[in-house]
């Protein structure tokens, strides 16, 4: 079967947010969206106002009084179809159910009915979520950096920092750190020196190699203890951030580079993260604790 590598799909906190709202309004249709006809999620350009979700007592009473009509009709379908009256039967129990929401349901009314018609709360804005959004994955971002394990839940796996230890030292021998290349050629053209480059081959060698018995990675955690329960899950790659745009010495970090410049802060950080000895079938991973 022919196998194709497509490009990452990165969601914006705009896409994020209104995802997120979609699956909120499956759940609670009565609330209310404010300001999402916006071009610019966030109000960013100029009068556009920030979307908002607005909770309204009397918007959910009448929602519920409305389903619990719905509720009705279906039942007397069902019960006019339902030809077995010795033994339960999945109409029976749908039956059963619809029954047992509408009293929940009436039971919401009468505690709603009490309430002023006025009463109203808001739920969140763009900015709340967005901000919220951004303290959550800083933060979690330097726990995993830290050697803690990031549980996704839902059933999606797991994100740890994992210590790849390769079978063959030699493995390693071709990666450049080019960080500390970048910083020794400078210093030798500081000191006048010609570096090697196109068009001067015999200048002096200015990179710089990683000589260590290991390397570092990002890892989302999918087949251990069938971690991730995703359908297809093996086609899905995870891909940590790499630095944000700008001009140099003034992009963001991204997740790679902060756990490079982790390991350079406290060379002794990688004893806490998961080892992973490659060896063929003999091949063994000893998770963090």
């Amino acid at each position: 079967m022919p196998v194709f590598h497509r490009k990452p799909q990165i969601l914006s906190v705009p896409e994020m947010f209104l995802f997120w709202v979609e699956n909120l309004k499956r759940e609670k249709p009565h609330l209310i969206c404010k300001n999402f006809n916006n071009r610019v999620i966030g109000g960013n350009n100029g009068a556009a106002k920030t979307p908002e979700v607005w909770y309204k007592a009397k918007q959910e009473l009448e929602y519920l009084q409305r389903r619990n009509l719905v509720l009705d009709e279906k039942i007397i379908q069902l019960e006019k179809a339902e030809k077995d009256l010795y033994k339960f039967t999945n109409a029976t129990i749908e039956i059963f159910e619809f029954k047992k929401e509408i009293a929940h349901n009436k039971i919401k009314i009468a505690q709603l009915a009490k309430l002023p018609d006025d009463t109203k709360e808001l739920i969140i804005t763009f900015k709340q979520f967005k901000e919220i959004i951004s303290v959550h994955n800083q933060l979690a971002s330097e726990d995993i950096i830290q050697g803690k394990t990031l549980n996704l839940n839902n059933k999606l796996g797991y994100v740890q920092i994992r210590k790849i230890v390769p079978k063959e030292i030699r493995r390693l021998e071709g990666r450049i750190d080019w960080g500390e290349s970048i910083k020794y050629r400078k210093e030798l053209e500081a000191q006048g020196i010609r570096t090697k480059n196109k068009n001067n081959p015999t200048g002096k060698e200015w990179l710089v190699y990683v000589r260590q018995s290991f390397y570092l990675r990002w890892a989302w955690m999918k087949r251990y203890s069938r971690a991730c329960t995703v359908k297809n899950n093996r086609v899905y790659v995870f891909v940590p951030t790499a630095p944000g745009s700008g001009k140099r010495g003034t992009a963001a970090l991204g997740n790679k580079g902060k756990l490079v410049a982790a390991q350079r802060a406290n060379p002794l950080l990688h004893f806490k993260y998961t080892v992973v000895t490659f060896a063929g079938k003999d091949s063994t991973i000893v998770l963090n604790t």
